[in-house]
């Protein structure tokens, strides 16, 4: 290992960085595990009532079948916004759940590259890396105004 601080902070924030993708992808993937198990449901449900509406529509009666027309589209649109709700719902919390990761990693993320131009402005020459020259200047009153 090395001695160089700077080098072994460097080294840990690539490793954090790995860590929080891994992090990230694995919210992602239980989010579509949960998509997919949602899909194949809503789509055995809709084989299911396929089903029913081909056997319903054997009966000789006109009045049955339009009787049961008209339940069947109630039926598909309570599941459809059954359907639509769930997948709102994954995807809201999964937005939370990567929207907290980030925010949290961001801010390691910046002390970490802030005290490491630190470390290594200690080891340059007087002058070498001068950073607040690199910040821009916020914006005066008289300037946002003009």
């Amino acid at each position: 290992m090395t001695s160089l601080p700077h080098v072994q902070q460097l080294n840990e924030t690539a490793k954090n960085s790995i860590e929080h993708f891994v992090a990230v992808a694995d919210i992602v993937l239980n989010a579509s595990e949960q998509l997919v198990g949602l899909n194949i449901d809503a789509a055995r449900s809709a084989c299911e009532l396929a089903s029913t509406k081909a056997a319903a529509l054997a009966s000789a009666d006109i009045k049955d079948q339009f009787s049961n027309h008209v339940a069947g589209q109630g039926e598909t649109f309570e599941k459809a916004a059954a359907y639509l709700r769930n997948v709102n719902e994954i995807c809201v919390k999964t937005n939370a759940e990567v929207a907290e990761l980030n925010a949290r990693h961001a801010g390691e993320f910046a002390q970490t590259v802030q005290s490491l131009f630190e470390s290594i402005a200690k080891f340059a020459p007087v002058g070498a890396f001068d950073f607040a020259s690199l910040v821009p200047a916020k914006p005066t009153k008289a300037s946002k105004s003009a």
